[in-house]
């Protein structure tokens, strides 16, 4: 199941991503939070399925275009320039890092589904 669809994408998300990537990149989200949830969202009933949940589905669909934007581009955020023999420092934000993925991926899942019913719980 993917928790959002495009028409809620443009309203909610960045926008930054056009319907033929979005597809891909929505089941990855959709999958990661099945992950992290423990597989309780694929339980419930698309009534049960809230904004909370489509709006962490949205938030992961650009944090995933971001990451693969700073893979592909191979350079990340500009953190110092010199004129004289042009040089510039690249460096690719901590939460886009690869080594940190799997952290950004559950903070940003904790921030949308712990309230009011916490789908992330480990225990029974």
């Amino acid at each position: 199941m993917i928790y959002a669809n495009y028409s809620f994408y443009e309203q909610y998300g960045s926008g930054a991503i056009d319907e033929a990537d979005f597809e891909r990149l929505a089941h990855q989200a959709s999958r990661s939070m099945d992950y992290v949830t423990f597989d309780r969202l694929p339980e419930l009933s698309e009534i049960e399925i809230t904004d909370k949940i489509r709006l962490c589905c949205v938030e992961l669909i650009d944090y995933f275009h971001a990451v693969s934007k700073f893979i592909i581009e191979d350079r990340g955020v500009i953190v110092s320039e010199a004129v004289a023999t042009w040089r510039t420092t690249y460096k690719i934000p901590d939460n886009l890092s690869p080594d940190n993925k799997q952290e950004s991926i559950v903070n940003i899942c904790q921030r949308w589904l712990v309230r009011p019913i916490n789908y992330m719980y480990v225990g029974v």
